[in-house]
């Protein structure tokens, strides 16, 4: 899926960083680099992510490491964030259904998509330090998984770093 994003430059940085404050929350995630198919970037199975550095843009991290993130919490939340993404961003939802429309994923599927790829946007955002309105719902997402997992403040930003 291409939603007019550029290509990462540096994603082994980014994927470590990721990887390293996940383990530092207590998170287990092995990542291996792989030849995916053309448009399939990265991919999550179980805890373990698969990126393909070539195909990979600057939001591919934040989308895949959003999977495992999104998996942690209870169904009614993640249907509340994913509402309010809908809500939000109507532009953003009409290109991921777009982008997934011939893979028969359930509403529930689609809608996760649609929050995980909207992670990946605000992430990449952040990292280039001109944060949106998005951030707050990230946010509540963050203040969520800590309360859930017993994080420290200090990690709730564990899908968002600065450097």
């Amino acid at each position: 899926m291409d939603l007019n994003r550029g290509r990462d430059r540096d994603p082994k940085s980014k994927i470590t960083k990721l990887k390293s404050a996940f383990s530092e929350a207590g998170i287990d995630v092995i990542v291996e680099e792989g030849s995916l198919e053309k448009g399939v970037k990265g991919q999550v199975q179980g805890d373990v992510v698969t990126f393909d550095a070539n195909q990979m843009t600057d939001d591919t991290a934040y989308h895949e490491f959003g999977h495992i993130l999104i998996d942690m919490l209870p169904k009614s939340q993640v249907e509340g964030y994913i509402a309010q993404v809908r809500r939000l961003r109507p532009d953003l939802v009409a290109q991921v259904e777009r982008a997934y429309a011939g893979q028969n994923l359930s509403e529930f599927e689609m809608g996760k998509e649609i929050l995980v790829t909207a992670i990946g946007i605000e992430g990449a955002r952040l990292e280039r330090n001109k944060p949106s309105a998005f951030r707050r719902l990230n946010n509540r997402i963050m203040r969520e998984l800590r309360r859930l997992f017993g994080v420290p403040v200090s990690y709730t930003h564990l899908t968002l770093p600065t450097t």
